[in-house]
């Protein structure tokens, strides 16, 4: 069994270099080639690898780039990475292993993890996306469960590391080229609905850079939000209540503001209520619990904003 590589980068060299070196250094059984693919960037500095091959294409979707990369490849699976992880040092051996003990699988994942160190807006976010009320039910995205395997799913499965198995391209799937975020989702549900086999291995996961501004964690919260209520729109995926939960809570803080009241406050009081229960379980300090309430509700708010965003404002948000 072999594998392609692929990596979209934009504007991220150092992390870019992270990445890449975790990659190298593994010297991975089965690796025969890194395609990488500069979406746009000027003057991007690259390790010189005989495995490593660059192309410079003009900037589109990640999901037009990652689509042009896939015809670059000729290898039985294709590993899709995102620039701003770092590969751990069991990372391939184990993916080796599972495939090679189930070689009926089409796509293979798990979860990521956060930097093992990190500011601390980025630990308060990496906590927070394991948190049910924040994620709902895609926090298996961001958990290491004691599960052996699980059926992978869009709900379970990350595009940040992905195997695909390429025969799956010769059969006309391909990423959805008008998604600028969450196409894994619409690529992940095609699959599933033709009866193709995926498994998340919690055991295979990566670490992956959080998001450590404010701003920049909103935009792409805002954003993931419009993608999938286009999914939903356009029949791609799967309804699920927790997709409009946080729309009809970013109304009810609206409400709230002109309508303050011993009764009305209750829904609030509740909500942190919920939310407290579940960070008295984690061994985190009492600095960054409150942090991490702070990221829950902002990201409950963007992508509350984000399910109602007019489409005649997104191409502003994605190129931000």
């Amino acid at each position: 069994m072999n594998f392609d590589i692929v990596i979209i980068t934009y504007k991220r060299e150092e992390l870019l270099q992270n990445c890449l070196k975790s990659i190298f250094e593994k010297k991975a059984e089965g690796l025969k080639r890194v395609v990488l693919v500069n979406n746009g960037e000027k003057d991007l500095h690259y390790p010189n690898d005989p495995s490593l091959e660059y192309y410079e294409i003009a900037q589109c979707s990640p999901a037009k780039a990652r689509n042009f990369a896939v015809e670059k490849c000729d290898s039985d699976w294709i590993v899709f990475l995102d620039d701003d992880v770092i590969v751990p040092s069991h990372y391939f051996e184990e993916a080796n292993e599972t495939l090679h003990h189930q070689p009926f699988l089409d796509i293979l994942g798990g979860p990521d993890q956060s930097y093992p160190k990190g500011s601390l807006m980025q630990r308060a976010l990496g906590v927070a996306l394991k948190s049910p009320m924040t994620t709902g039910h895609t926090r298996h995205r961001h958990l290491i469960n004691k599960e052996k395997f699980l059926t992978g799913n869009e709900s379970n499965l990350i595009l940040c590391h992905l195997w695909v198995k390429r025969s799956l391209f010769n059969e006309g799937f391909t990423f959805p080229e008008n998604y600028f975020r969450n196409e894994e989702n619409v690529f992940l549900e095609r699959l599933k609905k033709s009866g193709k086999k995926m498994l998340h291995k919690p055991e295979l996961f990566v670490f992956h850079y959080r998001k450590n501004s404010i701003k920049d964690l909103m935009r792409s919260t805002l954003l993931s939000a419009y993608y999938r209520k286009k999914s939903l729109y356009e029949h791609e995926t799967r309804f699920n209540i927790f997709f409009i939960i946080p729309t009809l809570f970013t109304f009810y803080l609206v409400f709230l503001i002109f309508n303050f009241h011993i009764l009305t406050v209750i829904p609030l009081v509740l909500y942190v209520f919920l939310s407290l229960i579940w960070l008295v379980s984690q061994k985190e300090s009492f600095l960054l619990k409150i942090y991490i309430l702070k990221i829950q509700l902002l990201i409950h708010i963007a992508y509350g904003v984000g399910f109602m965003f007019p489409s005649v404002l997104i191409k502003k948000i994605t190129k931000g």
